[in-house]
């Protein structure tokens, strides 16, 4: 597991790049990862793909 960003952002578009690492900065392998993000109160989940 790995925290992208976490505080008060403004309104407007938003981005992060994930490297790959968990939480502890090893490289994790090839497979399927969650994505989720909150805001406002909101849930949204994602697949992600990673490939090496």
């Amino acid at each position: 597991m790995a925290l992208l960003a976490d505080g008060d952002f403004p309104a407007g578009a938003f981005s992060r790049t994930w490297d790959g690492r968990d939480a502890r900065g090893r490289q994790l392998a090839s497979g399927t990862y969650f994505l989720r993000l909150s805001a406002g109160g909101e849930i949204a989940t994602q697949k992600l793909l990673m490939l090496q």
